[in-house]
């Protein structure tokens, strides 16, 4: 099931060491207005799917940026807030040292939709200095290929993953964020 005119791809690398981003990429398929979804179906201590240059992952990702205009690529990762010692439930980054008016403008998005939820946003670098995927090899990938891409690595805390995997309500606020951002 795809969506043809939409240009956004969801993308679980790391299943099932990331635990529930492989269920939710697929719940914010089925409801959402994604073109793909790609989930991994090993554990990142065999491959590490976003560093490996060698795999699906980027053929995928290289694919989608040469079918697509204006593809955006949403990644879904995990963290542990105490293990990172960080007071955020989700952290957006584009990659880079900046991401620009689009992830200002879906920081703001997300922070507006989530905050009366419970949860805290964070953007890298502006308001955290980790978790930033500035290695990630399918983002190097993306933006090689088509520099009118966006690609949006999100980091989730357990809390984030377990609302978004359990509320069809937070995964339509999520869904709208990256879709019509403001």
């Amino acid at each position: 099931m795809s969506n043809r005119d939409s240009e956004t791809i969801l993308q679980a690398p790391h299943r099932p060491s990331d635990l529930f981003t492989d269920v939710i990429a697929r719940k914010l398929f089925l409801e959402g207005d994604f073109a793909a979804v790609a989930v991994s179906t090993t554990h990142r201590n065999s491959v590490d799917l976003s560093k490996e240059t060698d795999s699906f992952f980027n053929s995928f990702t290289e694919a989608v940026a040469t079918a697509y205009q204006y593809p955006k690529i949403i990644q879904l990762h995990a963290f542990d807030t105490v293990k990172h010692n960080l007071d955020c439930d989700l952290i957006l980054s584009a990659t880079a040292k900046s991401g620009g008016v689009i992830y200002d403008n879906i920081a703001r998005s997300l922070t507006d939709e989530f905050i009366i939820e419970g949860f805290k946003i964070s953007q890298f670098p502006k308001d955290v200095s980790v978790l930033g995927g500035l290695k990630n090899v399918n983002a190097k990938v993306l933006y090689s290929t088509n520099s009118e891409a966006d690609f949006f690595h999100v980091e989730t805390s357990m809390k984030m993953r377990e609302g978004l995997r359990n509320s069809k309500y937070l995964r339509k606020k999520f869904t709208g964020c990256f879709i019509n951002p403001p």
